[in-house]
């Protein structure tokens, strides 16, 4: 598991507004805007987004989208090197 460090967690939940909880249903992380669900889905599916399951629906940890969000927003790079 990659660790976020933490002046870029603080700078990716001060850019967009993740909701609180921890764990988000696709449905609301579709409302806050970020991509549709059947992307989180395909996203999911294609291990560039870990998801938890209960019963059918999946829900993203809010660890797991800051870390999403980072990696595509490229402020991880270099970061698998300390691991």
């Amino acid at each position: 598991m990659q660790l976020i460090p933490k002046d870029v967690k603080e700078y990716i939940e001060n850019m967009y507004e993740i909701p609180k909880g921890q764990n988000l249903a696709l449905s609301q992380i579709e409302e806050a805007g970020f991509f549709k669900s059947q992307t989180a889905k395909r996203l999911i599916h294609a291990g560039k987004l870990k998801a938890v399951t209960f019963g059918r629906k999946f829900f993203i940890p809010r660890t797991e989208l800051i870390r999403y969000l980072a990696d595509e927003m490229g402020l991880l790079e270099g970061q698998a090197a300390k691991e």
